[in-house]
């Protein structure tokens, strides 16, 4: 993880003032977390948007709802892919599950909270639609524990 975010560090460092870093991280139980960022250097909020279902014929699952919706945001956007969806390419819909052994949400929180700190920001906004939205729901019910 600290790799990861030196690579995001640098790439924000780089940027006049808006950053877009797209990057993936290995998960212990294997598999891989694609996820893309809209980083500001001006703001203190995060959004992150989950994915909702996928269409059932699709090229990838390496898809990023909402990602038009970043210009109107006032904050950084932290787009997150659902690992099970790449996994599982015959599914189209799996509430980022993760694999059996793995709460993947444990893991989602504690890398939200470490692109959060990085940033500097005090404030995460989840947001999804189908079920992206219950994904966005039990985020933030965990992060409230934080």
């Amino acid at each position: 993880m600290n790799e990861l975010l030196g690579y995001v560090k640098k790439k924000l460092q780089d940027a006049p003032g808006v950053a877009d870093i797209s990057f993936k991280t290995p998960l212990e139980e294997g598999g891989e977390l694609f996820s893309y960022l809209v980083a500001t250097k001006y703001s203190k909020k995060l959004y992150v948007i989950f994915n909702g279902a996928l269409p059932p014929v699709r090229k990838t699952s390496f898809v990023f709802n909402r990602w038009s919706w970043h210009p109107m945001f006032d904050g950084s956007v932290l787009y997150i892919t659902d690992p099970t969806l790449i996994k599982h390419p015959e599914l189209y819909l799996a509430w980022y599950s993760g694999i059996r052994d793995f709460d993947f949400l444990d893991f989602v929180v504690d890398f939200i909270l470490q692109v959060q700190e990085f940033l500097g920001g005090d404030q995460v906004i989840t947001y999804g639609s189908s079920g992206g939205g219950y994904t966005a729901l039990q985020v933030a019910a965990r992060m409230g524990k934080h």
